[in-house]
């Protein structure tokens, strides 16, 4: 089964940056599908796409949702980063993977400090990040079962984050 994580921020972040960024930092490679469908990264256990998320003045059904979305987490997303773990991957790919998403998730906000947040299957807020108070990380249950999990986390701020998508 396939997990879904996304690491959102209200900077407006190139997607060609961010691929470059990634890459760098994930020893990810870049993959351009034959078909024509949208280029996105791919490194051991996850596959990466990265958005740019314009404002939808012609699409008002699109912009009510990304409206919704920031009365919910208190900011307007602008750049994404879609994480989805392969259900193929192996435990240990698995992993690797999500030490990889925690690392990069306290890297952006470094380079592109604004109001960030990572998201676990659309619901469930693993990180904040704000100018104003840094990193912090949720109390989740997950980041206790992998050592490599809990030694990204302890490093920063942990505390029962509000949960406004659940």
């Amino acid at each position: 089964m396939s997990v879904d994580i996304e690491y959102e921020t209200d900077q407006v972040l190139s997607p060609d940056d961010l691929r470059t960024t990634i890459v760098a930092l994930l020893d990810a490679v870049i993959v351009e599908p034959a078909d024509g469908s949208q280029m996105f990264l791919r490194a051991p256990g996850v596959d990466i796409t990265c958005l740019a998320l314009p404002e939808h003045d012609d699409d008002p059904e699109q912009e009510a949702m990304e409206q919704r979305h920031a009365a919910h987490m208190g900011f307007r997303r602008r750049s994404l980063v879609a994480f989805r773990l392969r259900g193929t991957a192996t435990a240990e790919e698995s992993d690797a993977a999500w030490a990889q998403i925690l690392n990069l998730a306290v890297e952006l906000p470094s380079r592109h400090p604004g109001n960030a947040a990572l998201v676990l299957d659309f619901e469930r807020v693993l990180m904040r990040a704000t100018p104003q108070a840094g990193i912090t990380f949720d109390t989740w249950d997950g980041f206790t079962e992998d050592p490599e999990l809990m030694a990204i986390v302890s490093k920063h701020g942990q505390l029962t984050l509000d949960q406004p998508l659940l």
